[in-house]
């Protein structure tokens, strides 16, 4: 099935701005779009004072992609935050 990632990326920015659920939907796009400075832009400020272990997660598979060695902190931070809802 054909994907239009970009179209995605603009549809989900444009939802409830302030949704963290569709920040997180938005990152995946990129990420799927392949735009990971974008994601990890994204990701990190969603991460400022958040618990859920999944975008910390996702964080550290965005920075792993890009070289960075913040990764290994972000997969701890989704490890330290697992149990969290």
């Amino acid at each position: 099935a054909h994907r239009d990632w970009p179209a995605a990326i603009k549809l989900i920015g444009a939802a409830a701005p302030g949704d963290i659920r569709m920040r997180y939907a938005q990152a995946i796009a990129l990420m799927r779009a392949g735009r990971y400075p974008e994601a990890r832009d994204l990701l990190e400020a969603l991460h400022r004072g958040e618990v859920d272990p999944r975008i910390h997660l996702l964080l550290g598979f965005v920075r792993q992609k890009l070289g960075d060695k913040g990764a290994t902190e972000a997969f701890l931070s989704a490890l330290e935050n697992e149990d969290t809802p």
